[in-house]
């Protein structure tokens, strides 16, 4: 397994933006398996307060049981960065990949009160 940055995704909120998705492998166009289990892909919301939310994509082995718009829970959390060469152009392309051990749902999380009045 290749090194990443492990995350602490404890201070963050998840919400999947997408129904889970198999992985195709681009050249064999056949759904990728990696220790014997499928990858599927997921897009998730990622939101911390004080923050513009952000949606990433991440690999998992074993489909996720989550639909769109569920609050979900992430463990074993690691990003990786990688640079490629685009085919056509010959140009780097760098990026972030994520993968996860778990994705399950999760309660909607519990926000503050507000202390604004409304005037009137």
């Amino acid at each position: 397994m290749r090194a990443g940055i492990i995350v602490d995704a404890r201070p963050y909120t998840f919400i999947a933006t997408s129904a889970p998705e198999p992985v195709v492998d681009f050249e064999t166009k056949r759904v990728k398996v990696v220790d014997g289990q499928p990858v599927f892909q997921i897009s998730l919301l990622v939101m911390s307060e004080g923050a513009d939310g952000e949606v990433i994509k991440v690999k998992i082995s074993n489909e996720p049981k989550v639909t769109a718009g569920m609050f979900v829970t992430v463990s074993g959390l690691v990003a990786r960065q990688y640079t490629v060469t685009d085919r056509q152009t010959g140009a780097l392309r760098a990026g972030m990949s994520y993968r996860a051990d778990a994705i399950v749902g999760a309660p909607a999380p519990v926000l503050p009160a507000s202390t604004s009045t409304k005037a009137g």
